[in-house]
């Protein structure tokens, strides 16, 4: 949830991305001269996604690992949003969420997902201290302006993308 945020174009990855080779699309530089913005002004979504969980443990204190959605759904409220291209700006009263949810890799995804790394440092049996990178992403749809791209292709979607850092303490309630 959120108050006025920027939503870019979402893609297709070929006008957003410089390649879009899958998995390497991380590496590829934006395009932002094709970026649209989509101004959500209440956005509010709730997602829920099935998740790859990987973790690698060092040895008895420390271990790594990484989650990431796969392939879920979002729903939401309908919610109002500006529409900025080329300098214009026009008002769509109703935007909502891509509600199919899968992962396709960078610029290719479709809908609102979620990814994690973190370091986990067990203190004891029980307790852990854990540092997290996140990068969240959320995809909203214009029912009523699309972006049109120069060979004339369109997209209606837009995406707000979220980096972040986090520390986390842990309690385990059973210690087996």
């Amino acid at each position: 949830m959120g108050d006025k945020r920027d939503f870019i174009t979402a893609g297709p990855a070929r006008y957003t991305r410089s390649f879009t080779a899958p998995f390497l699309i991380f590496f590829a530089g934006q395009k932002e001269e094709n970026f649209d913005t989509l101004v959500v002004q209440m956005p509010v979504s709730f997602s829920l996604n099935a998740v790859l969980h990987t973790a690698y443990q060092f040895n008895p204190k420390l271990s790594a690992g990484f989650n990431i959605d796969l392939i879920g759904f979002t729903v939401a409220r309908k919610t109002s949003a500006v529409f900025k291209s080329n300098g214009l700006t026009r008002t769509d009263p109703s935007v909502k969420p891509t509600n199919f949810n899968l992962l396709l890799t960078g610029d290719h995804d479709l809908g609102t997902l979620n990814s994690e790394f973190y370091l986990k440092y067990s203190v004891n049996n029980r307790w852990s201290y854990k540092l997290v990178y996140q990068f969240l992403f959320v995809e909203y749809r214009s029912n009523s302006f699309k972006q049109q791209f120069s060979d004339g292709n369109e997209t209606n979607r837009f995406r707000n993308k979220v980096n972040s850092f986090g520390i986390g303490i842990s309690y385990q309630l059973n210690s087996n």
